[in-house]
């Protein structure tokens, strides 16, 4: 049981099996939330988080000498609630502090990376200079998982409904500080199917879980992704990333990134997308023939990229094949730009 006054994390994207993954600003690993409340609460506890699910207001109840608080954490454009801080205290308790948390959504067709206003006592996330919109590859850029950083990539290209992933990872905010969070996502959608026309998305609540205790963590590339992207860029011009083969969308850059592709506005709706449309039935072609050919082929394409200037530039590139995990293969793509 977790002491008095604690805040209990609950991830309730299952609605039905409402979950702990995290006491106050320490991790958890997805505990049923009724194994953490004393039966005599359970029901009232139980009670007040569907009904802040449902209303995605909070909530004040007494019971007895006790008093349950939930608070919700929504997704801001769908208003839906991704998970709950849950405290039963006794009435006459002082009030205690809890970590910041925050609701995120990542749109694996579109690329983009999105989070939701930050649930906290003190920050905003205008005033820690945090994006809340970016795309994805700009966002696992800022987020060092370490050795998870393969099985992460993984379930980004194969992970589909059901699929529930929670982590840790060092994440360097913009003011320099490297913050540890912890991230519970849940997965949507087929990556069986013909995802160009099909949504897969992911909903998730994170944690701030405290500032990082080796900063130095952060600047370091995991090693089995070096394993995976093989040897390092011998060419100061060649730049690999890591794409999904069905939707094509950049995943991961494995060190530097070329400075004149836009592959960071790629998340604007009302921008040109990165990869010239006339060019994408081409890659696709070579990534799904790629899947099936032995590790180690390669492919050679001359693909258009948006560069900095607004216009399509071609790139040549080389693209093979990588195993993430045994059930996942994704595509690397080594690049050399004319400029960079």
């Amino acid at each position: 049981m977790p002491s008095p006054n604690s805040w209990l994390l609950v991830d309730v994207m299952d609605p039905r099996r409402p979950t702990v993954v995290a006491v106050g600003a320490r991790a958890k690993s997805r505990v049923a939330l009724r194994t953490f409340i004393r039966e005599s609460d359970r029901d009232v506890v139980l009670a007040a988080v569907t009904r802040a699910v449902r209303s995605t207001d909070p909530v004040r109840v007494a019971s007895g000498s006790r008093q349950v608080s939930v608070d919700p954490i929504k997704d801001d454009e769908s208003g839906v609630v991704y998970g709950v801080w849950v405290q039963v205290a006794h009435r006459s308790a002082e009030p205690t502090g809890r970590p910041s948390a925050w609701a995120f959504h990542w749109d694996l067709n579109a690329g983009i990376a999105r989070r939701s206003a930050i649930v906290s006592e003190s920050q905003s996330w205008a005033q820690l200079g945090v994006d809340l919109v970016r795309p994805i590859p700009d966002g696992l850029a800022k987020l060092d998982l370490g050795d998870a950083t393969a099985s992460v990539l993984a379930r980004l290209v194969s992970g589909g409904t059901g699929t529930v992933l929670q982590e840790i990872g060092i994440e360097r905010r913009p003011s320099g500080l490297h913050r540890k969070i912890q991230f519970t996502a849940h997965f949507y959608g087929d990556p069986a199917h013909d995802t160009e026309h099909s949504g897969r998305f992911i909903r998730g609540v994170s944690v701030d879980l405290g500032p990082s205790n080796n900063p130095e963590h952060s600047d370091r590339d995991a090693a089995n992704m070096g394993e995976l992207v093989a040897q390092s860029l011998c060419d100061p011009n060649e730049y690999r990333a890591i794409a999904d083969p069905d939707s094509l969308r950049l995943l991961y850059w494995y060190g530097d990134s070329p400075s004149d592709i836009a592959w960071q506005t790629d998340h604007l709706a009302d921008g040109k997308p990165v990869l010239h449309p006339g060019d994408r039935k081409n890659a696709r072609a070579s990534a799904q023939a790629l899947l099936t050919a032995p590790l180690g082929a390669t492919q050679a394409l001359s693909l258009r990229l948006l560069t900095n200037a607004d216009e399509y530039a071609s790139v040549p590139v080389t693209a093979r094949a990588i195993d993430l995990a045994d059930d996942s293969r994704a595509i690397l793509w080594i690049l050399r730009p004319q400029t960079a």
